[in-house]
């Protein structure tokens, strides 16, 4: 992890692989996270993606004169987040100290805080650019199996086949009762809980799903959604290396998003009784999940009317209200 020489210190490259590995243990968008991107500005990548001239229709016998070459390009998407953490420890602690110190800071942060809203924005935005979906009030035992049923002749009629499904805690309790088995392994958070009918199953303990959808399905792995994280900087400052304080400063920026490859959409399908009316988190607020309130997050009110809606901050949000809460999810 490279620092600017004379300006920073370096904490042993162990602490910073371990933040890392925190973060991708407990994200369910690191199962499509890829290094074949290249960046071309802070937030723009080319993703190759194959094209056919024409409509594709098989030609007419003629010799083989006919060319119907497939097209290799790289399409330029840009990232729609760009994020940045700050940890201080105090400045009496010397460098082996400070940088225990910062790692645990950094590993809780990502696993409490980073991971779950990262995975939040995976999820809307890869239901908001959905190929295909299926509208219930709720996954039931007795509809569930149909709702898979469904899924598969999807897939199966644009050309795919199996699928990592992510489902609620409600979900895969339908599914449980449907199947009259549990649904259960142990490991980090990208492990899945089983395999049934051809599909890998995933479940959101934590509610990461937006509200609305039941289940999310994902078909091709990263040949239809590419999550691309750049971790752009880690910045460790030692105290008098710094002008905001005595203390060990370390500074983290990321920048990432998530691409839904050209021509890819049909490989996502979502369940639930907001199925093909999510929209995307960025640029956007949403209903709080938050059972209690969070210190230092920003909590807003709605008002106004679909479409033109207005939030303003709450300068004191009270936990009896948190339910009407709203949070800018970018």
């Amino acid at each position: 992890m490279p620092t600017t020489a004379g300006t920073s210190i370096q904490f042993p490259q162990e602490y910073l692989e371990t933040i890392d590995e925190v973060l991708m243990g407990n994200l369910f968008a690191s199962r499509y996270q890829t290094g074949g991107e290249e960046f071309v500005s802070n937030r723009t990548v080319l993703v190759p993606d194959i094209s056919f001239p024409g409509a594709g229709i098989p030609a007419d016998y003629d010799g083989f004169q006919t060319e119907d070459t497939a097209k290799l390009e790289y399409t330029a998407y840009d990232l729609a987040y760009d994020k940045q953490c700050v940890f201080r420890v105090d400045a009496v602690d010397d460098l082996d100290a400070a940088g225990l110190l910062t790692v645990n800071e950094a590993s809780e942060y990502d696993r409490q805080i980073f991971a779950p809203w990262v995975d939040g924005i995976f999820f809307r935005d890869t239901a908001a650019m959905a190929g295909g979906g299926s509208v219930q009030a709720a996954l039931s035992s007795s509809n569930v199996k149909g709702e898979f049923r469904k899924l598969r002749t999807h897939l199966r009629s644009v050309g795919l086949s199996g699928a990592d499904v992510y489902m609620s805690s409600a979900a895969v309790a339908a599914l449980e009762d449907a199947t009259n088995r549990e649904w259960s392994n142990e490991g980090t958070i990208t492990d899945s809980i089983g395999r049934y009918n051809e599909f890998e199953l995933f479940e959101d303990a934590a509610g990461r799903l937006p509200a609305g959808v039941d289940m999310l399905a994902i078909a091709g792995g990263v040949t239809t959604v590419r999550y691309v994280m750049k971790r752009a900087v880690t910045y460790t400052f030692a105290p008098g290396q710094h002008t905001t304080g005595d203390d060990w400063l370390t500074q983290i920026r990321r920048v990432f998003g998530n691409v839904v490859r050209k021509n890819k959409a049909d490989g996502i399908y979502v369940v639930g009784a907001d199925a093909g009316s999510v929209e995307p988190a960025r640029g956007k607020y949403v209903k709080t999940k938050d059972t209690s309130l969070v210190t230092g997050k920003t909590y807003y009110t709605r008002s106004g009317s679909a479409g033109a809606y207005t939030y303003t901050a709450v300068a004191e949000p009270a936990a009896a209200s948190l339910s009407s809460y709203y949070e800018k999810v970018a």
